[in-house]
């Protein structure tokens, strides 16, 4: 994936200044399929990082939209626009929390 986003960017320096869609498809997408094999897999046991796992495909796959629509959002209405990066903005939080409560629950663990 370095390579070929390096490659890309070389030939195209453009992209630096917009959303590249292949970078931002490349480097999500696979993460939120490892993190939907995870959940698949810890169905029929108990799944160790449950609430980072659900932290990061809920906030990978909506910011990966977000971020997909990216150029698309740059020329509609600010207000939507501000709404849009806000909701980002709230799934990261989200995100972080779940992080601090499976950080608990297994230090909780460990001290027993």
């Amino acid at each position: 994936m370095f390579f070929i986003l390096t490659i890309q960017y070389a030939l195209n320096p453009s992209l630096f200044e917009k959303f590249n869609l292949l970078e931002i498809f490349i480097t999500s997408f696979p993460l939120v399929i490892y993190s939907i094999f995870h959940l698949y897999n810890s169905l029929s046991k108990a799944g160790k990082f449950m609430y980072i796992n659900a932290g990061v495909l809920i906030y990978l796959a909506t910011s990966t939209l977000i971020f997909i629509l990216g150029d698309y959002l740059i020329n509609v209405d600010r207000e939507i626009t501000a709404d849009v990066w806000f909701l980002n903005r709230v799934f990261y939080v989200g995100y972080l929390v779940l992080i601090l409560i499976e950080w608990k629950k297994s230090l909780l663990k460990t001290k027993d």
